[in-house]
């Protein structure tokens, strides 16, 4: 990525003796923090601070978060995600994250208060865009209007939370070691599940994925909500198809046209002509990709051999359109 970009990553797996332990957070930030801090090719990608509980010199206290949420959203970046795995606790004001030294009055850190320091960072320009993502029961409180403040109607410009249930629902564990559903499923679709064709992954492109996923019969529902027109990319995953060769896409398919095939563009053939066969193992990876389809036959090698054709699929128009205005 050509910018910067910041992340404090918290896996809060050591609760009070009213909560039961959660050792899946603290596998949950780890992950988080290992995926997030380099692209597919090991190119850096997140600078990363993360702190996982139990930690008898550093304990995650309430003072102690706060102090690394203030600091996070101190300093300029261009993406500052923060992310948390533990315990959520429900209260008046929308709820708060559980921290070690959480009891009665001590709630650990209200979503308001991290609501405010992303907005303060917004409105101040020291970042483009916030990311919160919370992994934690009842998260889907986070971000309520209604708690931000009677003369607050929108969330911040260039805000997006993204929360592993609602608001009174629980998030639940793997019960496999793989830490818990939400973060195992995100954490897979940052390393290439929810990759578009030439690898970028968006908070969208996460959203989407995790939801599929967790719509297949779980009992918690992941909640996204943002204001942002600007979905930047957090993570690069190997691309689908080069750059360069979507490219190509325009010049294969002139005006969206259907590109009439014959047997001279197929290598198997007789009649193979070397540029012609260049072109085709072009489009059969479009094809591949869901780009281009062949017309009236089954297979693109079928399109070639009978003299058929093949055209854009409905996304082959929309990275044609793309490209055509200069886009990619």
């Amino acid at each position: 990525m050509n910018r910067s970009a910041k992340a404090l990553i918290i896996g809060l797996g050591d609760s009070p003796k009213s909560m039961a332990l959660l050792p899946e957070a603290k596998k949950n930030a780890v992950r988080m923090g290992k995926v997030l801090a380099s692209n597919y090719d090991e190119s850096p990608n997140f600078h990363c601070r993360t702190f996982l509980s139990g930690n008898s010199d550093e304990p995650l206290t309430t003072g102690f978060l706060m102090e690394q949420i203030e600091e996070l959203f101190s300093t300029e970046a261009h993406i500052i995600l923060f992310y948390f795995s533990g315990h959520g606790y429900p209260t008046q004001i929308g709820g708060s994250l559980v921290t070690e030294d959480f009891e009665g009055n001590n709630p650990g850190v209200p979503f308001t208060y991290i609501l405010s320091y992303a907005e303060h960072a917004l409105s101040e320009r020291k970042a483009n865009e916030v990311v919160i993502i919370l992994d934690c029961c009842y998260s889907g409180d986070v971000g309520d209007v209604s708690l931000l403040g009677k003369d607050k109607a929108l969330l911040p410009k260039g805000l997006t939370i993204l929360s592993s249930s609602g608001g009174n629902e629980l998030s639940f564990t793997r019960g496999d070691g793989n830490g818990t559903i939400f973060t195992y499923h995100l954490t897979n679709g940052l390393e290439g599940g929810a990759a578009d064709l030439l690898g970028n992954i968006t908070i969208i492109s996460l959203f989407n994925y995790v939801s599929r996923l967790l719509d297949a019969g779980w009992m918690q529902t992941p909640y996204l909500k943002t204001y942002s027109s600007n979905m930047y990319s957090l993570r690069l995953a190997d691309p689908k198809i080069l750059l360069e060769d979507l490219r190509e896409i325009i010049s294969l398919f002139p005006q969206k046209r259907p590109h009439p095939l014959d047997p001279s563009y197929e290598e198997t053939s007789e009649e193979a002509d070397a540029i012609h066969v260049e072109k085709f193992k072009k489009m059969q990876t479009y094809n591949r990709q869901g780009l281009v389809v062949p017309v009236n036959v089954f297979s693109m090698y079928d399109a070639a051999i009978n003299s058929e054709s093949c055209e854009l699929t409905t996304e082959g128009e929309y990275y044609w359109s793309l490209i055509s205005r200069g886009k990619l």
